[in-house]
């Protein structure tokens, strides 16, 4: 059925007694004398009057189905914006996500571990390797003295060779003066008594290190 325009409820109602339908009347009642004009007009609105029934029950189905059309589109397009959403959400926490990999992390601290106020003195690599190989070493090594002149004497070296020594589970190139014996090392029994007593206390701190046994 082709699409109905207007609504038919509000066309005006048509007057079949009117001057212009006379002619129309007078045919019907020429064909039944039985009629005036009263019921001829009657006899004219009856198929008008269906017609017009027809048509508004036709239009109110046009309408119900433009309705429906409409509310479909509308949760189609509803529908399409949400998708939209969350892939436009899904693509940002992506990105966020490789924002926050390439974000240098802090490690964690304890809070209440104090901060020492002393530097330790960190002894050459030729004292280390001693200590982890179980071997005899001269406490000097452990002195701030000892580790100062033979951190001076690694520096100051101009030989520039360099061996292989062992760092935990790894290989590590280190210079040959830090791996060999300082010839300024003093025996422990020439140490004075401060010496003594600095380098006892870092020489067991290392020991502790290397796990030695009780």
């Amino acid at each position: 059925m082709p699409r109905i325009l207007q609504d038919p409820s509000l066309e005006a109602e048509v007057d079949f007694e009117s001057e212009p339908f006379r002619t129309l009347r007078e045919i019907i009642i020429l064909n039944d004398p039985t009629k005036d004009h009263h019921s001829a007009a009657e006899q004219l609105a009856d198929p008008h009057r269906l017609d017009r029934t027809l048509r508004l029950t036709a239009w109110q189905d046009q309408v119900d189905e433009d309705e429906r059309l409409a509310a479909e589109a509308l949760r189609l397009q509803n529908e399409q914006e949400e998708l939209e959403r969350t892939r436009k959400q899904a693509e940002e926490e992506a990105e966020k996500k490789e924002r926050d990999k390439k974000i240098p992390k802090i490690g964690t601290f304890n809070s209440l571990t104090m901060v020492p106020d002393t530097l330790l003195h960190r002894p050459s690599q030729f004292a280390l390797q001693a200590i982890k190989n179980f071997e005899f070493v001269e406490l000097w090594y452990f002195t701030p003295e000892g580790c100062s002149i033979t951190s001076s004497e690694n520096k100051s070296t101009a030989s520039g060779a360099y061996t292989f020594a062992e760092d935990g589970p790894f290989l590590s190139l280190k210079s040959t003066a830090s791996c060999r014996a300082s010839p300024r090392a003093l025996h422990d029994r020439d140490l004075s008594w401060r010496q003594f007593d600095l380098g006892k206390n870092n020489f067991l701190l290392h020991i502790a290190k290397a796990n030695w046994p009780n």
